[in-house]
């Protein structure tokens, strides 16, 4: 069974990838030595089941395929500032597992939606640099917002240890604005849900991480996450442990000169984001069970209305006062539907720690 939109990815990802996928590989396997991070064995870990979801699919053939169309806008300038482009290492998610996250039955709802956003950010990235750790966070809190789910950005520390013991350090203890590039690591953490996402682990460049999927590890609590925590995920062999920064770093984050110079722009391309989200999720009726009142009503008010993509944006001709098509973030929602976590409250984007 073929589901289709209005086009698919190949002409856009022709146009952004340098190489094909398998010359991409053979370079960044001749990368350099990487720099071996202090002993960290006596910093507790709190956290050692990582929602492993997908790592037993990834392999298979996906019972649908969902072509979905190249609706993220591009945006050239947003692609000169991030981390400098010190590593090879590129993005890279194929539409096929962005199609078996929603075919798979066996994933529940929510991780469905939770897992899904990162995923397709991933896709329509794909072949750019991997070390666009701010922009990802930035953008899929939006997203995230659209539907309904809270999400902050986190300054990390990230090690990698590899079943030998090696040690890799992938980011320090404090980073920092070198002009409009950023050196260190960030990810979301979202405090209803309680799980930590890593949608950019892919720099680090090993073949465990390697055109994978976003890490996405479920902490077993909710609310606050506190800095000093030290979280511990494992992929196959490979152990990534994550230390939260001062909020005082994310504050750096979030501050810097080229997030308030581009601050509309990343808000849309979220929008954009969660409205690709939408219409790949409204095929299923099992994202009803999501536990997401706000992406319950978007589902609801857009019903069956045709999408479009005009003018760099996602827009739905659903029925109503308006004669126009209308973006996700215009449509009329029912009573009672919860506000935008990402817009309702600015604070939402530094740590509720």
């Amino acid at each position: 069974m073929i589901l289709r939109t209005t086009g698919t990815l190949t002409d856009r990802r022709a146009a952004t990838c340098p190489a094909p996928l398998a010359e991409r590989r053979a370079q960044t396997q001749q990368r350099g030595d990487h720099s071996r991070s202090p002993d960290d064995s006596t910093t507790p870990l709190k956290f050692e089941e990582p929602d492993n979801v997908g790592m037993h699919f990834w392999m298979c053939e996906p019972c649908i395929r969902v072509d979905f169309p190249a609706g993220l806008p591009g945006s050239p300038r947003l692609r000169d500032w991030g981390e400098p482009a010190s590593t090879p290492a590129r993005l890279w998610m194929s539409d096929e597992k962005v199609a078996s996250v929603l075919a798979d039955d066996e994933i529940p709802a929510d991780t469905r939606v939770l897992l899904l956003l990162p995923m397709l950010w991933l896709n329509l990235r794909s072949g750019l640099p991997a070390n666009m750790c701010v922009q990802s966070c930035l953008t899929l809190r939006h997203a995230y917002g659209q539907l309904g789910v809270r999400a902050e950005v986190r300054a990390v520390e990230l090690v990698a240890r590899g079943p030998s013991g090696r040690q890799i350090r992938v980011s320090g203890r404090e980073p920092s604005w070198r002009g409009v590039h950023f050196a260190g690591h960030c990810v979301l953490w979202l405090p209803e849900t309680g799980r930590l996402i890593d949608p950019t682990v892919q720099k680090l460049d090993v073949p465990l991480v390697r055109d994978g999927p976003p890490v996405m590890g479920r902490l077993g609590l909710t609310g606050g996450l506190p800095a000093g925590d030290c979280v511990t995920i494992r992929r196959n062999d490979l152990t990534l442990v994550y230390t939260v920064l001062s909020g005082r770093y994310t504050a750096l984050i979030v501050n810097g000169r080229p997030i308030a110079r581009y601050s509309e722009e990343i808000r849309r391309e979220g929008v954009n984001l969660a409205s690709l989200a939408v219409i790949g999720l409204r095929m299923f009726d099992r994202v009803q069970e999501a536990p997401f009142p706000r992406l319950r009503s978007l589902l609801g008010a857009i019903g069956g209305a045709p999408e479009s993509f005009v003018d760099g944006n996602w827009r739905f001709d659903v029925d109503g006062p308006e004669e126009s098509p209308q973006l996700l973030d215009e449509l009329p929602l029912a009573a009672g539907t919860p506000l935008n976590p990402a817009e309702e409250d600015p604070s939402v984007i530094t740590p509720s720690s």
